[in-house]
């Protein structure tokens, strides 16, 4: 390739995970580097020195310059590092200009907030596309979410496989010219198999999986699969199994660690004894891996998903080690369906893998002639060189296209006032629901970010990744986004924001926010009511914070001022005004929760508690507590929640990860719910509800009145809930159906269909449909 004026690529690596991406990485980095030279293309590598686990990365010297940001910690897509904001300032600031940028592993490489357009065509590389293989609840939603700015943006789309590019194509609805396939080869490697072996002190024959704690890779499936061998008496020889440095603390998450514990228990169940049947050889470096391959006897690869054909497969394939791999279309489109290059089988019948691997036993020979013919087709001339050529010639191609069609980093659709919609709460999960809900229905809607302090706020967090689809100017988001509506004055230039983009906002019941929405804004305002502690009534709570001006003042707005009751009893103790203003807008659960519908299989003998605050509400949660522990203490018990003050208590969990969350409802034999409040109701045993956890819970609240079956699970008192739950970490599968089976019926009102009935009705046609009439005179 030449006459091109010696065009500028820029790889931009800001973070490198310790498993096989850093190998990909680095062997990437290495083939573009030797495809470019005598072409007139100019290479940077901009990245850090060490992967996040502090290891030092092989980059090629010549093209890489250094990033000077402290290494980030654990990355997730949309959040806002200030490693990853300092990392693409330098990127602009420094490694300019260039004519391609070049993300090979892009999640989180992007600042959230950043909606400038690109100084050059995006060539993004999407690899094993996990979480929609691998439900990871609120971290999948981000990362499709992020998917879907990637594919604005990008100006090309590269792929291991056919199969992967399909797939995804399909999936994300992607123009297909866009997108290009390269598959993944390896450079030639030194065969140290004997040397391997002996300082392992492995036994002469074992087939070796690696990543067998990941759950995609299958390994149940590979565990079972031995176990039907075991009980024919005929288990061919050990099983090694491989760990890489991000299967390990502190990158390893619940849902792998849930999975390496099941996985363990099914040895156990079936005889599979660890350090002779299974070897477990923990972490083993990526480099090291290759000699370790050529050693083995076999390589068996089960997993259920791939982007393409793995590096395990690869170095075996190269090296001449016997191969079992699954019958999926990333491994069989590069390794055919004639069984000839190795063996394969249904990656969800244990029974076929065992069979396959009995043929592979009984047939030596067989397996040797197999994997000689995969060494023959798959050690062929300069193949890795080829994948850096296959790229430079991807981004001769996003080079030739005009600025005029370049892909655009926002979006430009005209959307009026009165369709946009400021939504000033901070609840984790409500806004999963609720946003999504709000769009659904035809509204462009923009989330407040800075998070308030205080402890009534503990549920809050913040996510940029709803901002993709926002079609406000770029400096009155990032105005908007920088501004806590929680605890700063409004100005006239908020109200001119506020007025000049939204007709619409919904907010928190916050006095001094409705105070200033009031005071400032022009359109509609809907507050947020979720019910308060009895005999409490959001009355009194708007006279603690405010005088007698706001209820002047809400007199006068009436006409375009609502309260969105999540539940029909909060009105009936308000004031008349209050009452006569309130509208039903119930509350759904996220599609993340019902994704996961029916997880629970318990197990796990110890009852489920919520929570939270407690030394920093001592007089209503502290007593809760002290309560549970007065009352159920004698049971094996967890109790979640966040504590921003510690408690000495070894069963208080404090903050918990989602995953980690998920973990428990699947695994914990019982919740116990302590609430009689008849106008509030906690998300956590929806959420219990949702998974099939069987829920005991106390009468004379909501939980009570939206069950409308047998209500098994609620108890007139303490001592009847002790001998629910006794019963039910017995194992009385009896009463844990019947509870399962009324409980569902609570759900019914929470359900996507019923809550956007209503809101089709409250929110639509009653309060959409009301326009912003003058305010009303006071005599």
């Amino acid at each position: 390739m030449s006459g091109n004026g010696g065009k500028r690529i820029v790889m931009y690596v800001p973070h490198v995970t310790p498993d096989g991406a850093r190998t990909y990485l680095i062997e990437t980095a290495a083939s573009l580097a030797a495809a470019v030279v005598g072409t007139g293309w100019k290479l940077t590598v901009l990245a850090r020195a060490t992967d996040l686990a502090g290891t030092p990365i092989p980059w090629p010297s010549a093209p890489f310059r250094s990033l000077r940001a402290a290494t980030p910690g654990k990355i997730e897509p949309n959040s806002i590092s200030p490693s990853l904001e300092q990392d693409f300032a330098q990127l602009l600031a420094e490694a300019g200009p260039f004519d391609v940028l070049f993300l090979p592993s892009p999640w989180g490489c992007l600042p959230s907030n950043h909606r400038a357009l690109l100084p050059a065509p995006l060539v993004v590389g999407i690899g094993n596309v996990l979480f929609e293989n691998l439900d990871l609840g609120a971290r999948t939603d981000r990362f499709r979410r992020e998917m879907q700015r990637l594919i604005r943006l990008a100006s090309a789309l590269v792929f291991g496989s056919d199969a992967a590019r399909r797939e995804t194509t399909e999936r994300h609805s992607i123009d297909p010219t866009v997108t290009h396939v390269i598959r993944r080869e390896l450079p030639a490697h030194s065969n140290a198999a004997e040397a391997s072996r002996s300082r392992r002190r492995l036994p002469e024959r074992f087939m070796l999986f690696t990543g067998w704690t990941r759950p995609l890779h299958n390994g149940l499936t590979l565990i079972r699969a031995l176990g039907h061998l075991r009980e024919r008496g005929c288990l061919p020889m050990p099983l090694v199994g491989t760990l890489s440095r991000a299967d390990a603390p502190p990158f390893v998450d619940a849902i792998q660690e849930e999975y390496a514990a099941r996985c363990l228990a099914e040895m156990h169940r079936l005889g599979i004894k660890a350090g002779t049947d299974f070897i477990d050889l923990g972490v083993v470096p990526e480099e090291e891996l290759p000699e370790l391959i050529a050693s083995a006897s076999l390589v068996v690869d089960p997993r259920t998903h791939g982007a393409g054909t793995s590096y395990g497969l690869l170095a075996a394939l190269r090296q001449g080690t016997p191969l079992i791999h699954s019958r999926i279309d990333a491994f069989t489109e590069s390794l055919g369906h004639d069984d000839g290059c190795g063996l394969s089988f249904d990656p969800n019948d244990s029974n076929d893998l065992a069979e396959t691997l009995w043929r592979h036993t009984a047939d030596r020979a067989a397996s040797e002639q197999r994997a000689e013919c995969a060494k023959r087709r798959f050690t062929h001339g300069n193949a890795f060189e080829n994948v850096g050529e296959e790229l430079l010639g991807v981004f001769e191609q996003v080079t030739e296209c005009s600025w005029l069609t370049r892909p655009k980093a926002t979006f430009t659709r005209p959307v009026p006032r009165e369709k946009r919609i400021a939504w000033l709460l901070n609840h984790t999960t409500l806004r999963d629901a609720e946003v999504e809900l709000i769009q659904s229905l035809d509204y462009e809607v923009f989330t407040s970010k800075v998070m308030p302090s205080g402890d009534d706020f503990r549920s809050g967090t913040h996510d940029f990744s709803w901002d993709q689809d926002c079609t406000l100017p770029t400096h009155v988001l990032d105005y908007l986004n920088r501004f806590n509506f929680y605890q700063t004055a409004f100005d006239e230039e908020m109200a001119n924001v506020l007025n000049g983009h939204f007709g619409t906002v919904i907010c928190a019941a916050f006095p001094p926010l409705i105070g200033q929405l009031a005071k400032f804004f022009q359109g509609r305002i809907v507050v947020r009511l979720f019910g308060r502690e009895h005999p409490n009534n959001y009355t009194r709570y708007i006279d603690l914070f405010a005088d007698g001006w706001l209820w002047k003042r809400l007199w006068q707005i009436q006409r375009r001022f609502w309260l969105g009751v999540c539940y029909e009893t909060i009105p009936l103790i308000e004031a008349p005004l209050l009452r006569q203003r309130s509208v039903y807008l119930p509350v759904a659960l996220p599609d993340r929760v019902l994704r996961q519908a029916g997880c629970w299989r318990g197990g796990d003998k110890r009852v489920f508690f919520f929570c939270p605050s407690i030394m920093t509400s001592p007089q209503y949660y502290g007593a809760i507590y002290e309560k549970f522990k007065r009352d159920f203490g004698e049971f094996p018990h967890i109790i979640a929640g966040a504590q921003p003050i510690p408690v000495p208590d070894p069963r208080l969990t404090g903050f918990v990860t989602e995953d980690r969350l998920l973990r428990y409802y699947r695994e914990l034999q019982v919740m116990y719910y302590h609430s009689r409040e008849p106008r509030h109701i906690h998300y956590h045993p929806l959420e219990a509800i949702a998974y099939g956890m069987p829920v005991v819970y106390m009468r004379g609240g909501l939980m009570e009145s939206f069950d409308k079956g047998s209500q098994a699970g609620a108890c007139d008192s303490e001592a009847e809930a002790r001998r629910k739950l006794a019963r039910i970490l017995q194992g009385d599968q009896g009463l844990i159906r019947a509870i399962q089976d009324s409980q569902r019926s609570i759900l019914d009102v929470f359900s996507p269909a019923a809550v956007r009935t209503e809101w089709v009705k409250g929110f639509v046609q009653e309060i959409m449909g009301t326009s912003t009439v003058p305010d009303l005179a006071c005599a």
